[in-house]
């Protein structure tokens, strides 16, 4: 009795093993006629044909343990009734479906095996799909060149691993070399995507920036004409101010914001992103420029200014001294407040004489002392 239930209970496994085999999901992937290759494409070629001859010998021993004869087999190990062939071998039934029972059960292993392995390489690889995918419908969308190093490198990791899952993750886990590559597709996939997005929301916020940059225009004009107008005040009151052309360049500018405008409107953004990047660092130097030069144009006017306080201040010294009546000094005085006051000022002349004045002046409180 005993024996018997054993039996049954083989059996029963048997069938069990053999229909989850027929359901598994790795059995559909290596039918899929995937090109395959190495370790497994020989499972692909193996694993079928082996569930089919358990299955031809599970229908042999099942049909025999009603009747408890033997069973003949080929030379091939398969049963010999019906084919025309003399038994081989022969084994009961009993002993076939214990066999059966062990070869059903390494079977279903090796499937899970299989399955493990493509849920790793397949799922690792999904992200960079989808990524691919999502670069793909932002190029079209913004008219960029196509993700053609990030379609070569997913194409390569399908060829590599995917077509091999089983070597590139041999226990479920991907391989140190299949980690790897797939880290350098996902990088990629990040990067290229980013890029791509960044100048998305370059495009959907293209009007709140083309309006900001065109107020920066506008307020890079209004310095070029302060600007200008410093530098004729200074070259009408100060001789040879060593002052260069005033900067005109809003207007270039401006026409160059018109022509971004005109790549955006015919969504050529990669090229309107870079343009844009061009003309707003252009007018951030402009800017900067002409705020130099109008600060260097009344820094003259201020440096005259100064030397007329100087020399205003070293007078009331001399007054308070009692030497405002001495000749001397009162040349020197009279010299410097001439150039300080005559247009246009030459500062160098105008510089020394207040130099020249301050010296003759400490040397006069110098003698007192």
């Amino acid at each position: 009795m005993r024996r018997t239930a054993e039996l049954d209970a083989a059996h029963g496994r048997v069938a069990a093993a053999l229909f989850a085999c027929d359901g598994h999901p790795a059995l559909a992937v290596l039918l899929r006629g995937n090109a395959f290759t190495g370790r497994t494409a020989a499972l692909a070629h193996d694993l079928p044909a082996a569930l089919a001859r358990l299955w031809v010998l599970y229908s042999a021993a099942d049909r025999a343990l009603h009747d408890g004869a033997a069973i003949g087999l080929d030379v091939d190990g398969l049963p010999a009734a019906g084919t025309g062939s003399l038994p081989a071998s022969r084994v009961a039934a009993a002993d076939l479906v214990h066999d059966l029972d062990r070869r059903a059960a390494g079977l279903v292993r090796c499937l899970d095996r299989v399955e493990a392995a493509w849920a790793a390489v397949a799922g690792r690889l999904a992200g960079a799909e989808e990524a691919l995918a999502r670069a793909g419908r932002l190029a079209v969308e913004l008219g960029a060149e196509p993700p053609g190093p990030l379609r070569a490198a997913v194409a390569e990791a399908r060829r590599r691993d995917l077509a091999d899952p089983v070597a590139a993750a041999p226990d479920g886990g991907l391989s140190p070399e299949a980690a790897e590559r797939l880290d350098r597709v996902d990088a990629l996939a990040a990067v290229t995507v980013a890029a791509l997005e960044d100048l998305a929301r370059f495009r959907d916020g293209y009007p709140d920036r083309a309006a900001a940059l065109a107020a920066a225009v506008d307020r890079l004009g209004t310095a070029e004409t302060g600007t200008a107008r410093a530098f004729a005040v200074a070259r009408a009151k100060i001789v040879a101010p060593g002052l260069p052309t005033p900067p005109r360049v809003a207007p270039v500018l401006r026409a160059r914001l018109r022509q971004v405008g005109a790549l955006a409107r015919r969504r050529q953004w990669p090229r309107a992103v870079i343009d844009f990047a061009a003309v707003q660092e252009a007018v951030s130097a402009a800017q900067r420029r002409a705020d130099g030069l109008h600060e260097a144009a009344a820094g003259l006017l201020h440096r005259r200014d100064e030397l007329r306080g100087r020399l205003e201040a070293y007078r009331m010294k001399a007054a308070a001294a009692g030497l405002a009546e001495d000749d001397g000094l009162a040349e020197d005085h009279e010299r410097a407040l001439r150039l300080l006051y005559t247009a246009p000022c030459d500062l160098r002349a105008s510089t020394r004489a207040v130099h020249t004045y301050r010296l003759a002046l400490a040397g006069r409180l110098e003698e007192r002392r």
